[in-house]
């Protein structure tokens, strides 16, 4: 039987207005914004819940582990997420 692949969508993050991102805690990864790390929302075929995972090693925030029953809520979650520490997101073209 063929492995099955995660939907893969890759999220691009840019600091707003060009000013530093504001994390209290320290964990937005900062290789995010220079293209050494990437950020994925991915759907897992077999149960079609959508999580996200870092591109390369990295510890992901906590906040950033659950699961999605829809793209547009883990990206909303995001979306919200990032926000609150002066980043933007968007699906990578």
């Amino acid at each position: 039987m063929p492995e099955t692949q995660a939907v893969d969508r890759v999220l691009t993050l840019t600091v707003i207005d060009g000013k530093k991102a504001k994390d209290p805690t320290g964990t937005v990864d900062t290789r995010l914004f220079d293209g050494k790390q990437t950020l994925h929302l991915k759907m897992d075929p077999q149960t079609s819940l959508w999580y996200f995972q870092y591109g390369q090693n990295g510890l992901l925030p906590e906040a950033l582990k659950g699961y999605f029953t829809a793209f547009s809520k883990g990206y909303d979650f995001a979306e919200s997420y990032f926000k609150k520490r002066n980043v933007q997101i968007a699906v990578q073209r």
